[in-house]
């Protein structure tokens, strides 16, 4: 990963699947040590931030379909850091 991107993780899985769904992927997924969190690290570009925005206002629109496909996806991606350990 560039050190010069600027990011911006988040750890609600329906917000980060919200982003997903407008074809924007995590750079990284990163397990909280300290507790089972994981954070979703995407760009911080200002399309992610009004993703985000628009997710938590209850205005962010995604098809159903898409949504729950990439839900799983992304589900699959935790359960893989915590198989592994990481």
């Amino acid at each position: 990963m560039d050190t010069n991107t600027k990011t911006i993780p988040i750890s609600d899985l329906g917000c980060a699947t919200s982003i997903v769904c407008e074809n924007i992927l995590p750079i990284e997924l990163i397990k909280d040590k300290t507790s089972p969190k994981v954070f979703f690290v995407f760009e911080d570009t200002p399309i992610v931030r009004e993703i985000s925005d628009k997710y938590w206002l209850g205005k962010q629109k995604s098809i159903s379909r898409e949504y729950f496909e990439n839900l799983k996806m992304l589900k699959n991606r935790i359960y893989t850091l915590k198989d592994y350990g990481k």
